[in-house]
């Protein structure tokens, strides 16, 4: 991902993402690992919110975000990926993100579950 691209240039699941992992792993594992994914978002949302209203525990939105960004950037939740992005950037010039983040985490995690689950209809009308 480059920075100059704007969030909304990113789709909200990257079918061509989720067939490398699919490659790599199983069919099987892949769509656990989607499962696992997307059971989790609440709580990985949850624990940024609370790190960020604490705002002195840098050091666990640090490590909240990069859990998130890990598992989206591999599963193809690239809008999701970069508002995380995004964040990480912000924490990095010494900014603290906004209070906005968690709304915008949750709107891309719904977003990607929505076209995740249409993806998933379709492969199983497909088979």
């Amino acid at each position: 991902m480059t920075a100059s691209r704007t969030i909304d240039a990113f789709p909200h699941f990257e079918r061509q993402t989720f067939d490398v992992l699919t490659a790599e792993l199983s069919p099987a594992a892949a769509s656990r690992f989607a499962a696992d994914f997307v059971s989790m978002l609440p709580s990985r949302i949850h624990r940024i919110t609370e790190a960020l209203v604490a705002e002195n525990d840098r050091e666990e939105m640090v490590t909240a975000l990069l859990s998130l960004k890990a598992s989206a950037t591999m599963i193809g939740a690239m809008r999701l990926s970069s508002t995380v992005d995004r964040a990480l950037g912000d924490l990095t010039r010494a900014v603290h993100p906004s209070t906005l983040l968690p709304v915008r985490l949750q709107h891309e995690a719904q977003q990607f579950v929505a076209a995740y689950a249409s993806f998933q209809n379709a492969a199983s009308r497909a088979a």
